[in-house]
């Protein structure tokens, strides 16, 4: 079976290694570090990548104005998000699933809380 591919979208480092850690032995991971490099990484990939991990606070383009572009765009906009955040502001959330997130986790990370909820989404 083929392996699924998901995005992974953050400017620090450290959390992209963390989250590839978690994710490498049941996914084929792609790396942006901000919003532009994301919907770059996208264009053209569309039907390859299974899932985006999004991070709201980045330089350059933020997490919201990747999820507005991604749903104004016909294809990305089919492409599940789940916004990572360490912002625990209630309204962040709400902001994110508003603008079409499909779901929202707090860092730190919980591996098994991840990879169940990568699951769901891609399913």
């Amino acid at each position: 079976m083929k392996r699924r591919r998901v995005l992974i979208v953050d400017d620090s480092e450290i959390n992209r290694r963390i989250l590839y850690r978690i994710l490498a032995e049941d996914y084929d991971l792609t790396e942006a570090e901000n919003g532009v490099r994301a919907l770059e990484a996208m264009q053209g990939a569309a039907e390859e990548i299974s899932a985006v991990l999004l991070d709201i606070v980045m330089p350059v383009m933020d997490g919201y104005e990747v999820l507005r572009a991604m749903r104004q765009d016909a294809a990305l906009s089919q492409i599940p998000v789940i916004v990572t955040t360490g912002n625990t502001e209630e309204g962040a959330e709400v902001k994110a699933l508003s603008l079409g997130a499909n779901d929202f986790i707090v860092k730190p990370y919980n591996p098994a809380v991840i990879k169940h909820r990568l699951g769901n989404t891609i399913n």
